[in-house]
C-alpha cells in the first residue's frame, strides 16, 4: 500500500512538474517577442510565481518520490531506469534554462533566447511518451 501511495504522488509531482514547463515555455515565447504589454508582464510575472512555488518543489518531489520507488523496488541496476532517470536529468537541466531564461527576457527583452529554451515545449512533450514507453514497457 506504501508503494502504491508513493507511486501516485510521484506522478502527481510528475504531472505538475511537466505542466509547469509547458508554462515556462509558453511565457518564453511570448517574452521573446520583445513587445511586453502589461497584460503580458501580468501573466509571466505570475508563471514565474508558480514556477517558484508549486513547479520547482513539484520537480523535486518527482525525483525524492521516484529514487524511493527506485531503491524500494530494486531496480537500479536495470538499463530502462538509467535511460529514464537521464531524460528526466535533462528535462531538469531544462526546467533551470527555461526559468533562467524566462528571468533574463524580462529584464532585458531584447536578448535571444537560446534555441533549446525556445523549442523547449517541443522538447518535453517529446520526451515524456518516451519515458513513458521506458517505465510501462521496461524494453531492456
Amino acid at each position: 500500500m506504501i508503494y502504491l501511495t508513493v507511486k501516485v504522488l510521484h506522478i502527481a509531482a510528475v504531472m505538475t512538474w511537466i505542466a509547469g514547463m509547458i508554462a515556462l515555455a509558453l511565457a518564453t515565447t511570448t517574452a521573446a517577442t520583445g513587445r511586453l504589454e502589461a497584460q503580458d508582464r501580468r501573466l509571466i510575472a505570475a508563471i514565474r510565481q508558480w514556477d517558484r512555488r508549486v513547479t520547482s518543489p513539484a520537480m523535486g518531489a518527482a525525483w525524492i518520490l521516484g529514487l524511493t520507488m527506485a531503491v524500494t523496488a530494486e531496480w537500479f541496476p536495470d538499463a530502462w531506469l538509467l535511460a529514464k532517470l537521464a531524460l528526466a536529468g535533462g528535462l531538469s537541466a531544462l526546467h533551470g534554462m527555461q526559468a533562467g531564461t524566462l528571468r533574463r527576457l524580462v529584464n532585458d527583452p531584447a536578448q535571444e533566447p537560446p534555441r533549446l529554451v525556445r523549442s523547449s515545449g517541443f522538447v518535453v512533450l517529446g520526451a515524456v511518451p518516451v519515458i513513458l514507453f521506458l517505465v510501462v514497457v521496461k524494453p531492456f
